[in-house]
């Protein structure tokens, strides 16, 4: 009998975790087909100077992708900061006392958005080093409205709730859009609200409920050894809300008028 009662309720876990995964699914369709084109693909020409004090100084130039989210019809984008200085993370790595000498320097000499097949020319057009955000925007002002997703509404979850993160896949994968479950590991609620994802999970996502609110965007937040005060290298995955995101929004410049 107590194998029978065992056996059971094996059958109904997996039946329960069959639903809650079909479930998943069924969220994550809905927020890929309402948003997916609001997650983009920027491409950035990095110039790189490394200096080490017993090899001295190398330049080298390379393009690296990275995620940002469309947050306004003409074109706004935002995305991690960190993403845009991969040098900000190498240096607070390298940054102990057996280290000493080492400086890496990144510049972005070129933006290109992938919008529509196309690659259009973008710029920085803000930065906010306290929250790790960097804003994005093409060149020239779209003709036609871009989709994009809506921070405006003031959203709030709970510690361990599911939330849905909205990415784009790599070139192999045809850089199409996917979604991927997780969940929020704390709340941070002074001095300002944040959402802490844990370990890495990618930056300039915008993030998701299960009802499609957009709850805000992830950043990469790190702490060199200085800072941390031993000997590990912390980075974590941070939900920026919305609405502060649209509030830093109004120091935007307005677009060049077309001569």
């Amino acid at each position: 009998m107590q194998l029978r009662t065992i056996g059971s309720f094996g059958v109904l876990m997996a039946l329960a975790l069959t639903v809650a995964a079909d479930e998943d699914a069924q969220i994550m369709r809905r927020i890929v087909a309402a948003h997916g084109n609001a997650v983009v693909t920027v491409k950035m020409t990095i110039k790189q100077t490394m200096t080490m004090a017993e090899y001295g100084t190398e330049e080298s130039e390379y393009t690296q992708e990275i995620i940002a989210s469309v947050i306004s019809k003409d074109g706004l984008m935002v995305t991690s900061l960190l993403e845009l200085d991969p040098s900000k993370m190498m240096n607070a790595y390298f940054s102990d006392e057996e280290e000493d000498g080492f400086e890496t320097k990144t510049d972005v000499t070129a933006l290109r958005v992938l919008q529509d097949g196309k690659e259009i020319d973008a710029e920085i057009v803000l930065r906010d080093t306290d929250l790790d955000l960097a804003f994005l925007r093409p060149v020239k002002k779209p003709e036609a409205d871009w989709t994009h997703v809506d921070l405006s509404a003031d959203v709030a979850v709970q510690t361990f709730e599911k939330i849905y993160i909205l990415y784009r896949m790599g070139k192999v994968a045809q850089r199409l859009p996917d979604a991927y479950p997780y969940r929020i590991s704390a709340v941070v609620e002074k001095p300002r609200k944040l959402y802490i994802l844990g370990e890495s999970t990618g930056a300039g996502n915008p993030i998701f409920t299960k009802s499609g609110a957009c709850l805000g965007i992830n950043v990469t937040r790190t702490l060199n050894v200085s800072e941390s005060g031993d000997m590990d290298f912390d980075v974590a995955s941070i939900v920026i809300p919305g609405p502060d995101i649209m509030k830093i929004t109004e120091q935007v410049p307005p677009y060049k008028s077309a001569k």
